[in-house]
Order: structure tokens, then sequence, then C-alpha cells
């Protein structure tokens, strides 16, 4: 009796082990789920921010034929992968502007990853939060991605430069980033030749600048 007792535990305990490995050999097959890249949300911000500015590759001058400040235009160029190449061998920004940062060659490598697609953009959206926005927590983010490319304190386009505080704050103060952000007329709307911020951005500075634009 004792030896079929520890038979019967034998063959539970060896069962077990079966489950577990043929589970974990499961688990370990199963391909990782990837966010797809959003083209509107993630790849046109770089593109406009870094690639599209004025003398560059935008729909007006189109530098080496290429017309990135839209989705038709990046469609229509045959040259997607060398851009790429280019980009990740530090080739693609014209002294005295921004290089991409490592973390805007990785979206550019996934979007490429996906053919160059919009994406499925409804997955990253996220309710938008404009409770305690600072210009470290909510703003600077959004200059960074959108309008540091052309305005910086080595390159200030039309005399503005976003990519600090003080300046940040000096043309909230001048009444002109408002109307730029929001279309508004009479103003140049803002990112030029690139899409309009989103409204959650706006909403954001409009936030920012109605609490004083605190740091």
């Amino acid at each position: 009796m004792f030896h079929f007792l520890q038979n019967q535990k034998s063959r539970i305990l060896v069962a077990i082990l079966i489950i577990i490995s043929v589970i974990t050999s499961y688990e370990c097959r199963k391909d990782k789920y990837v966010v797809p890249v959003c083209y509107d949300t993630d790849v046109q911000p770089i593109l406009t921010n870094k690639c599209s500015m004025s003398g560059c590759h935008n729909s007006v001058d189109k530098a080496a034929g290429l017309d990135l400040s839209s989705y038709a235009g990046v469609q229509a160029s045959f040259k997607k992968d060398e851009i790429l190449e280019s980009i990740n061998k530090g080739k693609m920004h014209p002294a005295g502007y921004q290089s991409l940062t490592s973390n805007e060659k990785q979206i550019l490598a996934r979007w490429a990853a996906q053919g160059y697609t919009k994406g499925e953009c409804s997955l990253n959206s996220v309710a938008c939060d404009t409770t305690n926005v600072t210009y470290t927590n909510s703003i600077k983010v959004i200059f960074d991605n959108n309008c540091t490319g052309c305005h910086n304190a080595s390159n200030p386009s039309g005399g503005w430069a976003l990519d600090t505080y003080n300046s940040s704050k000096t043309c909230a103060q001048s009444g002109r980033l408002l109307g730029a952000v929001k279309w508004l007329s009479g103003y140049s709307a803002m990112p030029k030749g690139g899409n309009k911020l989103s409204d959650c951005d706006i909403a954001k500075i409009q936030k920012w600048i109605n609490v004083g634009m605190p740091n």
C-alpha cells in the first residue's frame, strides 16, 4: 500500500512538471505584442520638428526632392529606406539644427518595420490631463517634440526660442504662442508646414498660460 501511494504521488508530480513545462514553453514562444506606431502623433511631429523646417524637406523647398511635411508627401517618396539609413548615420540634420534623439530614431525604425503605414492611432489615445500643468511636467515635451527644431537658441526662427523655460515664457507672454498653435487668423500657423497640435496639447498650453506659466 505504501509503495502504491508513493508511485501515485510520483505520477502526479511528473504530470504537474510536464504541465508546467508545456505552459512555460508556450509562454516563451508567444510573440510579444507591440503597440503600432501612430504616424500622426508619433512620426509626423519628429519629421516636422527635425526635417521639414524652412529650407529643408517641406512642400515648398523640397530639399533633395523630398517633402516630409505630410503623410502624402512621405508616401510619394521612393527613398524612405534611404532616409532612415541617413538618419541612423547622423547625416540628416544640417549644422545648427538639433539631431534626432535615440528614442526618435527608435520610433522611426518601428514605423519602418510596420511598412510606413499610418498605424492604429486609437490605441495611443488617452484622456487629456490638464491638472497641475507646468513647463517641466507638461509643456517642455510638447515644445521639444514639435517646435525646438526651428525655435531654439542656436536657430530662433522668427526671433523666438522655445528650448528653455524663460524663452518659452517670453514667447507666451507676447501673445504670439497661443494664436500660432491655435492657427488663429492673423497668426503664422505653427508647427509650420506640419499638422496642427492635438487638442490636448493646445489645451495644456492654454492652461499653462492661464495659470501664470509655472516652471
